[in-house]
């Protein structure tokens, strides 16, 4: 027996137990030093300095428990015999006393705890190391009954046994029942009698032989004490549920033996059977597990998340179950729960099941209680308002996009683009409705994997979910939309953008959109909206400033030509010539931005060409490379040609496209030349050729540009005429012409060759409103016979009866404006005589020498049809007429003045006796008599002035 210590923990060793006790061990171990300590540090440096073999403790150690101070000593060497002496231990305080690993538990309250501890202390330090023998091989047994001598007296400890309420047995080295107290024999059902001295299998075979087995091996394989559970039939047949705790102990012979504590645990599978239903009614998902991270327990729902059974998982290590948790915040917080004896509460992802996991876990000294359940729905929503706020930022940073697009263009390419990018719609378009073609038109999209199915949507109105969200003006969503077409489209949402269009988000799954994702869509689509509102008042108001800018360079442009329009009309007043007006007026309007060249042309009635006769400007060589006509030749339907035929200006803004002007585009372009007005120059119904502006830019010639520049054409043409009356008036030689109007159709004259009689005009007299009057004298007609006639024509404004005689009378007719006879009188002609006579007429003019007599006679022929020229007389009087007259006194008189004077002269007011008197005369004009006296008087006042040299 080895020189082994023995020490005695106590509080205070001078009190009368612990002195009691010390001297009983002392005593009973002579051989062995018994030593008190006080402390838990004085244990452990007892421990560390000697060699100690057991060790006693009391109830209460220093603030330290007895069973938490042998179980330190256990941890520091396994080895050593531990005993506690307890104070009344209830039955679960010696299970956790045998549970941390104490080898003997004695009530000190009982008379034989003294012999108890001393026994069990020699036991254990006579021979520490067990006898290595299978426990399943029994010994050989004597056929033939004989004495046997115990190897051990366990009468002295009867008593005590029967005080323990768990049935104890003891087992000699032939696995005999040595021992029984009277709670195992109640367990078992058999009497004290009938087990003592009767091998173990009497009662081991009930249990069964797995059982039994599966402790054998565990007994062989340690000396430490095994634990087990088993249900034991009893004699009577029931089946009661124990828990043994079985030890080894060598016997005062050296035999090895058996010891066991046995406990009814029906009460407490009770509870376990109460607590699993209680856990199988937990709405979480539980799971315990040992203090080997073994588990213990798995619920139904924990079992359905781990998606294990829990039969394959209970009494697997939790690591080795799920290796993927090692590392991760479950390993963490576990470790952190046990270590700090704190619940840990946490979230934490686990990849293998792709669920996220609310954890709670509780620490407890067997181990941890986990609850838990799957918040991945949670967690995904979660997830899904954080997208939705990182949407909603980004749709708002796209809306600062927005607010600076200008274009719809740009507003829709932003769109999509923010649809695709932000949130994930990928296959979205904007269509915009177009008003000239009634037609949704394609105008943006982030993918063109199904524009082809888009196109075919926004084609046909009648019936699409396109076109109805645009005219009903409501979101369309359809989740299982038919095949467009070739490709497969599942899902359709249409969201109308106002009175612009529509747009389109596609998805080939069906059910694709989440009502998140609609409203993300719906409010993209309502800043699309006000964007574009916005980009179209914007572009309205660009237009209408760009019309504003266009219109007052127009502006600009017009005043320079008017301005150059009143230096060419000062230049006219002075001209001499056709000559030097064409010339001047082509050299002023070249200087005007933007004309590049002007050219002024005459007509050639016989050869239809139009000659240049002045140009100036930068033209270089222009009028030499070109013809122009004025026929139905392609040289005749250009601008020029079709001004001098319909005697309306020609305008061609964009000689590059124009195929009219194709004769002469490429020498127009050549020299810079990008667009072209012609302008006929003319006075009243007299033309005296055209006028051609050619400018360096298209569309240069706009509406004011034309009228203003048609205007310079009419005072061109008067001005022209004007020369040819000066020329008339002021010339000393004049013309005379004879013709004749053989197939005469004029309406003028249609009422005088209706009617029976001769006819002779005597004066004609134009007013200011460009009415004619014709004073006739007749014979041989009444003039009654000559009203109705008049009264049919419809060039014959008025006839009013002069005077008359036997065989005359004189009248005067009103014509209208733009007869030829005004156009006779315009060019300083006066008629000589005029025979009507069977649908013919023959005409005697006088005109000026410089008349053009082709064009008078032209003009005549377009008026009556044919006109041939039966003679022509140079003489050398002047013509003097009543418009020579009037030349000569214009100065001295007023317009107004003149045509009262002339026509109260005409109508006879100043014969004898007077043929009018002065109402006649105002009522031929349209005023009043004191009117007509006033114009008189002034008339006569300056007649007689410039007669009498005033």
């Amino acid at each position: 027996m080895t020189e082994s210590s023995v020490l005695y923990g106590t509080p205070d060793p001078t009190s009368n137990d612990a002195e009691t006790t010390l001297s009983t061990l002392r005593a009973a171990l002579e051989e062995r030093t018994v030593s008190p300590v006080t402390t838990v540090e004085g244990c452990r440096a007892e421990l560390d300095a000697g060699d100690v073999g057991a060790v006693v403790v009391t109830d209460a150690f220093s603030g330290t428990t007895a069973t938490e101070l042998l179980a330190l000593v256990r941890e520091t060497d396994p080895g050593l015999h531990t005993v506690w002496l307890a104070a009344d231990p209830s039955a679960d305080a010696v299970d956790a006393a045998y549970d941390a690993g104490v080898t003997t538990v004695v009530d000190r309250q009982s008379g034989s705890a003294a012999h108890i501890v001393v026994g069990a202390l020699r036991n254990a330090l006579g021979d520490p190391t067990p006898v290595e023998r299978p426990l399943e091989e029994d010994p050989p047994v004597d056929p033939t009954p004989r004495e046997t001598t115990p190897a051990h007296d366990w009468s002295e400890h009867a008593a005590i046994l029967d005080t323990i309420s768990d049935g104890v047995y003891a087992l000699d080295s032939d696995e005999r029942f040595v021992a029984v107290n009277d709670a195992y024999a109640e367990l078992t059902g058999f009497s004290r009698e009938e087990l003592l001295g009767e091998r173990s299998s009497t009662v081991t075979d009930r249990i069964g032989g797995d059982a039994i087995d599966g402790l054998r091996e565990a007994l062989d394989e340690t000396s430490d004490a095994v634990t087990f559970e088993a249900d034991l039939p009893t004699v009577d047949g029931r089946a009661v549920p124990i828990e043994a705790r079985v030890s080894p102990f060598t016997t005062d012979a050296g035999d090895v033996g058996r010891v066991g504590v046995v406990r009814d645990v029906s009460e407490r599978r009770r509870l376990e059977r109460e607590l699993d239903g209680i856990l199988e009614r937990v709405t979480d998902a539980f799971f315990a597990i040992d203090t080997d991270w073994r588990f213990t327990y798995v619920n139904e729902r924990a079992a359905t998340l781990l998606e294990r059974p829990a039969s394959d998982l209970v009494g697997a290590v939790l690591w080795e179950a799920f290796p993927e948790a090692v590392g991760t915040a479950f390993e963490t917080e576990y470790e952190r729960a046990r270590r700090t004896g704190e619940s840990v509460t946490f979230e934490e992802y686990y990849p293998p099941l792709e669920a996220w996991f609310e954890v709670n876990a509780y620490p407890s000294e067997t181990g941890l209680s986990v609850y838990f359940r799957d918040v991945s729905d949670r967690k995904r929503a979660d997830q899904r308002r954080e997208d939705r706020v990182r949407q909603f930022e980004a749709l708002n940073e796209r809306a600062q996009r927005l607010a600076e697009a200008t274009t719809r263009e740009a507003v829709c390419e932003t769109v999509v683009e923010a649809a695709a990018d932000v949130l994930g719609l990928q296959q979205s378009y904007i269509t915009l409705y177009d008003e000239e073609s009634g037609e949704l038109t394609l105008t943006a999209e982030a993918d063109a994997t199904l524009s082809g199915a888009a196109s075919s949507l926004f084609a046909d109105a009648s019936s699409n979910p396109v076109w109805e969200a645009f005219i009903q003006g409501e979101e369309i969503v359809r989740p299982d939309f038919d095949p467009v077409g070739e490709v497969t489209v599942g899902s359709l949402a249409a969201f109308p953008l106002g009175e612009h269009g529509v747009f389109v988000t596609l998805s080939p799954r069906p059910d694709a959109f989440e009502e998140t994702d609609l409203l993300a869509a719906e409010l993209l689509c309502a800043n699309a909206r006000s964007s574009l509102d916005r980009a179209a008042r914007e572009a309205d108001l660009r237009q209408q400033r760009d019309r504003l800018e266009a219109k007052n360079d127009r502006l600009e442009r017009v005043n320079r030509i008017n301005r150059a329009i009143r230096e060419i009309t000062r230049v006219l007043v002075q001209a001499d010539s056709h000559e030097e007006v064409e010339r001047l007026v082509c050299e002023k309007l070249a200087t005007i931005d933007p004309f590049r060249f002007v050219w002024f042309g005459r007509h050639d009635g016989a050869t239809d060409e139009v000659r240049p006769v002045a140009s100036a400007g930068d033209g270089k060589g222009y009028l030499t490379d070109v013809t122009v006509t004025a026929d139905d030749a392609p040289t005749g339907r250009g601008p020029a040609g079709r001004a001098i035929e319909s005697g309306s200006p020609a305008v061609q803004n964009s000689i590059l496209r124009a195929a009219e002007f194709e004769p002469w585009r490429g020498a127009a372009l050549s020299r810079g030349f990008r667009s072209c007005l012609a302008v006929p120059v003319q006075h009243r119904d007299t033309q005296y050729g055209i006028l051609s502006l050619y400018a360096d830019t298209p569309n240069a010639f706009e509406e004011m540009e034309v009228t203003v520049l048609s205007e310079l054409g009419q005072s061109i043409g008067y001005a022209v005429n004007a020369i040819e009356r000066k020329q008339a008036l002021t010339g000393d030689r004049s013309v005379e012409l004879t013709l004749d109007l053989p197939d005469l159709d004029a309406p003028l004259f249609g009422f005088v060759d209706g009617s029976d009689g001769e006819f002779h005009l005597e004066n004609a007299v134009r007013r200011l409103d460009g009415r004619v009057h014709l004073f006739f004298t007749a014979s041989g007609i009444a003039f009654e016979r000559i009203r109705p006639h008049a009264d049919a024509s419809p060039t014959i404004e008025r006839l009013t009866h002069l005077s008359s005689t036997d065989d005359t009378c004189r009248f005067e007719c009103t014509a209208r404006e733009s007869t030829f006879v005004s156009t006779i009188l315009d060019r300083g002609a006066v008629f000589e005589r005029v025979d009507v006579d069977d649908g013919a007429a023959t005409v005697t003019l006088r005109v000026p020498r410089t008349t053009d007599v082709r064009g008078l006679v032209g003009y005549l022929e377009g008026q009556f049809g044919r006109v041939e020229l039966v003679s022509r007389h140079e003489r050398d009087e002047p013509v003097r007429s009543s418009e020579a007259f009037e030349g000569e006194v214009r100065s001295r008189l007023t317009d107004r003045q003149s045509e009262v004077l002339e026509t109260a002269y005409s109508a006879g007011f100043f014969e004898w006796p007077r043929k009018s008197n002065g109402q006649e005369v105002a009522e031929l004009l349209g005023v009043t008599q004191p009117t007509v006296n006033r114009h008189l008087r002034a008339a006569e006042r300056s007649l007689f002035g410039l007669l009498f040299g005033d």
